[in-house]
């Protein structure tokens, strides 16, 4: 028999595979989503943006760690210097906490 006359082929389902609709989670559905957004951020970048007449400096985050390095230092040191009078406080408090509950 002559396979180029039987048409398309019917699944078990009845539906012909070639014009049966991807369900909504099948990843088809997903990468045609995914696609389109890249394909319109990448022309938005292309076509929109305009160029920065601008010069940032490599150790502009050289400030930040200047800032943060000495304040984490600080909190781990009082931390460190509080921490009997931390356990005790946190001590009390669960002991508060447990006795209501009894």
């Amino acid at each position: 028999m002559d396979q180029r006359n039987r048409g398309p082929v019917k699944a078990q389902d009845g539906y012909d595979n070639l014009r049966k609709p991807a369900p909504q989670d099948s990843p088809l559905k997903r990468g045609t989503i995914f696609g389109a957004t890249a394909l319109f951020a990448t022309l938005y970048v292309m076509l929109l943006a305009r160029p920065a007449y601008g010069y940032v400096d490599p150790n502009a985050t050289n400030l930040i760690t200047q800032v943060l390095t000495p304040l984490l230092v600080v909190a781990a040191a009082g931390l460190t210097f509080l921490r009997k009078q931390t356990r005790s406080a946190i001590g009390w408090l669960a002991d508060r906490i447990l006795r209501r509950k009894k």
